[in-house]
């Protein structure tokens, strides 16, 4: 098998630079802390309240 020595601190590089780089152009949207915890909160259309949801 290959070595994957190096793939974990490449991914991370990635994801800081990715994270940066959506800081930098939608900053205003992400501060918008009311608006994220209204969406991260907010019922799907397809499930009922009291209800699991449904598997695939």
């Amino acid at each position: 098998m290959g070595s994957r020595e190096g793939e974990g601190s490449e991914l991370h590089e990635h994801a800081v630079y990715l994270v940066d780089s959506l800081w930098d152009c939608a900053a205003p949207l992400l501060k918008d802390w009311d608006g994220l915890t209204h969406l991260l909160l907010e019922e799907s259309p397809e499930e009922e309240p009291g209800t699991e949801p449904r598997s695939p």
